[in-house]
């Protein structure tokens, strides 16, 4: 992990598929779901748990992993 400035480590997290379709909830660009061929966010491990940075999201900016989860990705 490389520390970017901060005492907790953080990594870049690069969201894809075979098919390179991705649907993500909660995006600005729109009111239901975005389909990207890829994403990228950040994770920084944190004492609090992991958070994620999503500047595309409509989401807390950062964002407790487990709701970026629930809130982003549907089954």
């Amino acid at each position: 992990a490389k520390r970017l400035g901060s005492e907790f480590p953080s990594f870049v997290c690069f969201i894809s598929n075979p098919a390179r379709k991705v649907p993500l909830w909660k995006q600005q660009n729109s009111e239901d779901f975005v389909v990207w061929d890829y994403h990228v966010v950040l994770v920084q491990m944190h004492s609090k748990g992991p958070l994620v940075y999503d500047l595309d999201s409509t989401l807390h900016f950062p964002v407790p992993f487990a709701e970026y989860v629930k809130e982003a990705f549907r089954p």
